[in-house]
């Protein structure tokens, strides 16, 4: 037997509505009556998420670090150039970071500096600047037009000893086993 259509009359039913729970971030529904109709709203804080004319959406600066897991973000996510200097923290690009041969010396910010002196009594010559730690052995040292000889203890006016910073106010000096007076002498350090 069918029974036929609206036969059966909410007075013939156990329950004349639908009780709707709602779950997390929905709004609470209560009862709906059969045949009735509702509107599901989420629930919207507004800050992390809000509705918009196309529907629900991240709220403005809603997502930070606490939501990206770690190892998320790759470098095929990164736009070209899309990280400048204001987006890196300080010393956060370390040595291993950096690829062999990535830098080049236009970037290293390095000068050439060429001093010409004439040699006096003195075995003692101070630079107008210090110079880099490291960079002791690229000092070149020219007496009237002969390359001299870097050593630890110089024994005549074609050696010379490097002191870093050990010149008048911190500035490099370059000491000759014996004075160059009235020689030409020509320094070229990189600073």
């Amino acid at each position: 037997a069918t029974i036929q259509d609206s036969a059966v009359t909410n007075a013939k039913l156990a329950s004349s509505a639908v009780t709707l729970n709602a779950g997390d971030g929905i709004a609470a529904l209560g009862s709906l009556a059969l045949g009735a109709s509702m509107n599901v709203n989420l629930a919207l804080d507004g800050s992390t998420l809000a509705k918009s004319g196309s529907g629900l959406k991240v709220g403005s600066a809603a997502i930070t670090s606490t939501e990206i897991a770690a190892n998320a973000v790759t470098s095929s996510e990164i736009a070209d150039d899309a990280v400048g200097s204001t987006e890196l923290a300080a010393n956060a690009v370390i040595t291993v970071k950096i690829a062999d041969d990535a830098v080049t010396l236009a970037k290293c910010g390095f000068q050439w500096v060429q001093e010409v002196y004439t040699g006096t009594s003195s075995t003692t010559y101070d630079f107008s600047n210090a110079v880099a730690a490291g960079f002791e052995d690229a000092i070149l040292v020219f007496r009237n037009g002969l390359l001299c000889q870097k050593v630890g203890s110089p024994s005549d006016e074609a050696e010379y000893s490097v002191a870093r910073t050990g010149g008048t106010g911190g500035v490099c000096r370059i000491t000759f086993g014996a004075a160059p007076n009235g020689d030409k002498v020509i320094v070229k350090y990189m600073i």
